[in-house]
């Protein structure tokens, strides 16, 4: 019995796949599924639209790489069915934040399989810096003002005049800035840029979006209290109006002072121990208007008014009382004789024209009698 013989044709290799491909379509297949798996990684990032390139790494029966940036994607085709474990390389500055897949896991190391069709996102977001600054009056103060931040990504430090506390690789979220006021300071207030806030004494509320640099300044300044009292003497109950300087630093505004109590003027933005002078103005009549002065550290001084004590007045003399006389002249034919005294001085005192008459008639006679010795001795 003859052997067949087997017939030998030469098929061009298009034909061949065109035979595969209608095969494999009439079984709801394809080529690449048969192929293997397909992965597609995808990234979002925070804040939106950021160019940072992120490495990605898938390990297993194959090992591949790429890079990704936010809203990009990178496709792994052709994967033979396996376990395989996929990382991404997170830069310095960013958070991961999540990490899931369609096919509803999270984990990073999955099973693929063939003709599986899987896309996994990685989400990361951008750290954040809050700066904190300090600015004192008197400036140049060595004084150091603790601080604490408190929120997702918690920190301390401690500032000093014209230096700052950095805070990097911080979480976006809501902080809150507190500084510990020394004794001898004041709060005065606090500023910051490139963030919502709200403050209050000490401390400041921010809100710090991904990605943000956020400055807050603190501004504190020396501060103490100079109390003064008013001193009358003896009492009065009148109030003035006492005004404080001192050599350094603002005193609060001019306060009625009077002597129920000390009143306190608030001294800011000294430097040292400055002395410190109050004056007054209103001061009631009959007392010294005065001042006093002290070192700020005496806590205070007192102003001291007198009672003015004016000098007697001198007593006048009293003016000598006159009585009048009347100048009634002599009758005539009154020398050598006799007045009538009772109608000499009619109306006026009676005692002292007869003293006057009296005299008269001695001087009279006087003469008469001189003048007979005169003419007997010729």
């Amino acid at each position: 019995m003859a052997r067949p013989q087997w017939l030998h044709l030469t098929v061009p290799a298009t034909v061949v796949a065109i035979v595969l491909a209608l095969a494999f379509a009439l079984q709801g297949a394809s080529p690449a599924a048969a192929a293997g798996a397909t992965l597609t990684v995808q990234k979002t990032t925070h804040p939106s639209g950021d160019p940072q390139v992120f490495s990605i790494n898938l390990t297993g029966p194959v090992n591949q790489s790429g890079s990704i940036t936010d809203a990009s994607d990178f496709v792994f085709s052709g994967l033979p069915a396996g376990t395989y474990t996929l990382t991404e390389t997170v830069p310095a500055g960013w958070q991961s934040v999540s990490f899931g897949c369609s096919d509803g896991g999270n984990n990073m190391t999955f099973s693929l399989h063939d003709g599986d069709d899987v896309t996994c996102t990685f989400e990361n977001t951008k750290l954040s810096t809050i700066i904190v600054q300090k600015t004192t009056n008197p400036p140049g103060s060595p004084q150091a003002f603790p601080i604490t931040l408190s929120g997702p990504t918690p920190g301390s430090g401690s500032i000093s005049d014209a230096t700052d506390a950095t805070f990097t690789d911080r979480m976006p979220g809501s902080y809150t800035i507190t500084e510990t006021i020394p004794s001898g300071w004041a709060f005065v207030s606090v500023n910051c840029f490139g963030a919502e806030t709200s403050s209050t004494m000490g401390s400041v509320d921010i809100d710090v979006g991904p990605g943000q640099t956020v400055t807050c300044l603190f501004m504190d300044e020396t501060s103490a209290e100079f109390a003064v009292t008013k001193d009358f003497q003896p009492d009065n109950p009148a109030t003035v109006l006492v005004t404080v300087n001192c050599t350094s630093g603002a005193a609060s505004s001019p306060d009625n002072v009077d002597e129920s109590g000390p009143v306190s003027f608030l001294i800011t933005g000294f430097s040292g121990n400055p002395t410190c002078t109050a004056t007054e103005s209103g001061v009631p009549a009959g007392y010294t208007t005065s001042s006093c002065s002290a070192l700020l550290s005496a806590g205070g001084c007192t102003i001291v008014n007198v009672q003015i004590t004016p000098s007697p007045s001198p007593t006048p003399s009293p003016s000598p009382t006159v009585n009048p006389v009347s100048q009634t002249p002599f009758p005539t034919g009154a020398v050598g004789g006799f007045v009538d005294v009772a109608t000499a001085g009619s109306g006026g005192d009676g005692s002292l024209l007869l003293m006057i008459g009296m005299l008269f008639v001695v001087a009279a006679g006087a003469l008469a009698v001189g003048g007979y010795k005169k003419a007997s001795s010729r």
